[in-house]
């Protein structure tokens, strides 16, 4: 049996501006470390990067939603080591009553739906219903 010498780490970073797009975008960077040597070293031997832009998160957003994104619908991206968030859908800015959806250790999704007062009682029934397909497609 061999040992499986190589250990991979992630981690992701703060959000940031987009040099070219001007969009907030964040990366997850995964580590390679190889740990085949006879002393335990930190020598990283690979990394790659990935960068996930506000566009790109919209759109990953809309084809899990097979490109029918309810109106009234608010997903907001929350680091959760700076409280720097980012938009995907909808008005996020005073969301009172939101779900929660831990992503990683550093971000969660926060999403909440805008269906008027009268609805307000059933709202987070409805939004895991309509979210589901959201969460199980990605990962």
């Amino acid at each position: 049996m061999q040992k499986n010498v190589k250990n991979k780490a992630l981690s992701s970073t703060n959000f940031y501006t987009d040099k070219i797009t001007g969009e907030k975008a964040y990366s997850v960077v995964s580590y390679i470390y190889d740990l085949s040597g006879k002393e335990i070293s930190d020598q990283i031997v690979a990394y790659l990067v990935y960068d996930h832009s506000k566009p790109e998160l919209q759109e990953a957003l809309a084809e899990a939603f097979d490109n029918q994104i309810l109106p009234g619908l608010n997903v907001e991206l929350v680091n959760l080591t700076n409280k720097e968030s980012l938009c995907l859908s909808g008005k996020c800015a005073g969301q009172s009553s939101y779900l929660v959806r831990n992503f990683s250790e550093k971000y969660a999704l926060h999403y909440s739906l805008s269906l008027g007062r009268f609805m307000a009682r059933d709202t987070h029934a409805g939004i895991v219903i309509l979210l589901a397909p959201f969460f199980f497609h990605h990962h």
